[in-house]
């Protein structure tokens, strides 16, 4: 076996490994329900009890681009940040006559102290009218970590119409 083959072997290995822990459908609900919504909830005096008492230091930024929304909080002593673009494709309805987005594709990047531990790409379906239903389509990158365990101790928490 050549060293190209070992490397993706091992590539592969980890992305079912992080399928196995289902850690696409863990992470991704735990970001876009609860994180994404974190500073709006920090913000509105009736809406703080959503934001976990562990989770300090939170801040949201614009990054490279202003396509690249950053979202970064500390819980337990780690700093988490998460990395997340979104792109829609137009299409153009007749029955309608507008464009509108139709196909969506995202991608989510989770640093633990500043190290990439995780990555996946999405796909979004319009939910007429709600938003955007967004559906894990690939494992890009897993480094396996104390910071699964850690990070799952914060998922449990329910919120109105989240995970």
């Amino acid at each position: 076996m050549s060293d190209a083959d070992e490397i993706y072997a091992e590539v592969e290995r980890r992305k079912k490994r992080a399928v196995a822990l289902h850690l696409p459908q863990t992470i991704s609900e735990f970001f876009l329900y609860k994180v994404r919504n974190y500073p709006v909830w920090r913000a509105d005096p009736e809406r703080t009890e959503y934001v976990p008492q562990v989770v300090n230091d939170l801040e949201q930024q614009i990054g490279e681009t202003s396509d690249v929304k950053v979202y970064l909080f500390s819980h337990g002593g780690t700093r988490y940040r998460f990395s997340w673009t979104q792109k829609g494709r137009d299409s153009y309805f007749e029955e309608h006559s507008r464009y509108d987005h139709i196909a969506w594709t995202g991608n989510l990047t989770l640093y633990v102290d500043d190290e990439q531990v995780f990555a996946m790409a999405l796909r979004g379906e319009q939910d007429i009218p709600g938003g955007i239903d967004w559906i894990p389509q690939s494992v890009e990158a897993f480094v396996e970590g104390r910071w699964v365990e850690d990070l799952r101790a914060l998922v449990p928490e329910k919120v109105p119409g989240g995970c």
